[in-house]
């Protein structure tokens, strides 16, 4: 029988009653969707099936739920690989082998920042709250903060930003250089102020269909036909409602001309040549139509100039389109109906 037949919530539960399904959908949903994205097509059919059911059916889970699920497969890969664990005690103890007379000297000359980097905090933060905290930041502020995180996230958070702020602060990046330590400092706490000591208490938001559209979305084209064959054969009816919620780059036609300039002023243009690779002429017009002359000509000399491209490297292209779709269609600017009526603004 179903945990949930049970009464409360069945992610409350104790880890060693949790399934192994759902354990595997917690672990996917808490990675970036990428990196999901990846992992699932690694797996059989089977196994990719009993998973996107999982994550389909999934409501919210609190991140006690989420811990118990991630501190179990960090022991259990430590088991595996072996650990290895840093920070200045391991640092002092090697020193003290290796050149005693001066450990305390060189323990103590080490930068605070090496250990502790500022900014470190935002990993555990969830990104559409902070997102809201930096619309109201000026833009040296955003700068500083995503200046101090790896280029994945601080794309993952630009690329959420509103459009004005988002140019600015990457006007503000490319001018930096190198922050005094008390600016760093007063920005970070600034922002921890504003977030409030809640937001590092993560409520994780997984599960439901919903998530498993915005991982397939972030897929390659092959994980996605097996992920829907192979829920097809488990559940006809969630397959269909998760065929009808995908959002493809070819799809883009179905948008009038409005949303199709919103979207082309939106995406990173230096995409749309290698995503363009291999569509049918109906996208390729519907698209060069939306735009000015020039750009429709240098655009057609691009995609000719780029010559055969792997398949691999075009959906992920695809992809990021994609993904500016869909944040666009959450912000409200472009509307995409989830239905079974063509897409319209």
């Amino acid at each position: 029988m179903d945990d949930r037949a049970n009464g409360g919530d069945p992610m409350s539960r104790r880890k060693e009653e949790i399934p192994g399904a759902r354990k595997s959908a917690l672990l996917l949903l808490s990675m970036p969707q990428a990196t999901a994205a990846k992992v699932l097509a690694h797996l059989d059919e089977d196994q990719v099936a009993e998973i996107a059911t999982e994550i389909a059916s999934l409501g919210d889970v609190n991140s006690d739920a989420t811990s118990v699920v991630l501190d179990d497969f960090t022991k259990q890969w430590s088991k595996r690989a072996g650990s290895v664990s840093g920070g200045l005690g391991r640092v002092r103890s090697l020193l003290e082998l290796a050149a005693p007379e001066r450990a305390d000297t060189i323990v103590a000359g080490i930068d605070r920042r090496v250990i502790d980097p500022p900014f470190s905090w935002v990993y555990r933060v969830d990104t559409q709250l902070l997102v809201r905290t930096l619309a109201g930041e000026l833009p040296i502020t955003c700068a500083v903060l995503l200046s101090f995180l790896t280029a994945d996230k601080a794309a993952s958070i630009m690329l959420e930003l509103p459009s004005e702020l988002r140019t600015e602060t990457a006007v503000a990046i490319a001018n930096l250089d190198d922050p005094e330590h008390d600016l760093v400092e007063a920005i970070e706490m600034g922002i921890k102020e504003k977030l409030g000591p809640n937001a590092f208490e993560r409520q994780y938001r997984v599960g439901g269909v919903d998530a498993l559209v915005d991982l397939l979305n972030r897929s390659d084209r092959e994980t996605e036909t097996s992920v829907l064959d192979a829920l097809g054969s488990l559940d006809e009816h969630m397959a269909s409602e998760v065929k009808r919620r995908l959002f493809l780059f070819e799809d883009i036609t179905s948008l009038d001309s409005r949303a199709i300039q919103k979207i082309l002023a939106s995406v990173d243009m230096s995409k749309m040549p290698l995503a363009m690779k291999g569509v049918g002429d109906d996208t390729v017009t519907t698209i060069l139509e939306n735009m000015s002359e020039r750009a429709a000509e240098v655009l057609r000399e691009e995609i000719e100039v780029l010559g055969p491209a792997r398949l691999a490297d075009v959906q992920v292209a695809q992809a990021e389109i994609v993904a500016v779709v869909n944040r666009l269609d959450a912000e409200g600017e472009i509307t995409i109906s989830r239905g079974t009526d063509a897409l319209v603004v």
